[in-house]
């Protein structure tokens, strides 16, 4: 009965202060949408740049699923990978194609390569060719928590201390620690 009572109290209070029914409902709504925004985006058009490739391979590249910009030399394919233009180049060395790519975002990286990959592959002149890969900054190894941890952190710490005022809000209001302090002269 005592029980019943006093979750019946509870309840009320709950109900009755919009500050702590913000904190319970909107608060997460609010946390899971911008958790939403970090991580699903849209599927990734990679900007790729050829240099020197002959006309013969590049008339058989499948080149639909990606912007296509054509390069003469790797200093400017590489000038505009720095500028965020492209995310990568590719040359070919002998007859194995060798990709650079900018490197820092693993998502970018991950379709980049997944483009680049797939359409090589499809060459007749080139079945089985292994892909080198270098990197101007980050590595292979790049997580998507390494790219998204800084993020997170800063987040999270904001979100905390968000509840924690909260909850210090509230305990000040049910205590009337604030209005002692005001009626005292």
């Amino acid at each position: 009965m005592r029980i019943r009572a006093l979750t019946i109290r509870i309840l009320r209070q709950i109900i009755r202060d919009k500050r702590t029914v913000g904190m319970l409902v909107f608060a997460p709504i609010l946390v899971l949408t911008m958790l939403h925004l970090i991580f699903n985006g849209d599927s990734y058009v990679p900007k790729v740049g050829l240099v020197n490739i002959p006309n013969t391979i590049t008339d058989n590249l499948d080149l639909s699923e990606a912007e296509i910009k054509i390069y003469d030399n790797n200093r400017d394919a590489k000038q505009d990978v720095m500028e965020q233009v492209i995310d990568g180049y590719v040359t070919l060395t002998g007859n194995q194609p060798q990709v650079y790519l900018e490197g820092s975002d693993p998502t970018i990286n991950g379709e980049t390569i997944r483009w680049i990959q797939s359409t090589f592959r499809s060459l007749e002149k080139m079945p089985g060719q292994e892909i080198n890969i270098e990197y101007f900054h980050g590595s292979d190894d790049i997580g998507q928590f390494d790219y998204f941890g800084p993020v997170l952190l800063g987040f999270f710490v904001f979100f905390f201390v968000f509840i924690i005022a909260g909850v210090s809000f509230i305990r000040e209001r049910t205590t009337g620690t604030l209005e002692r302090l005001l009626s005292t002269p």
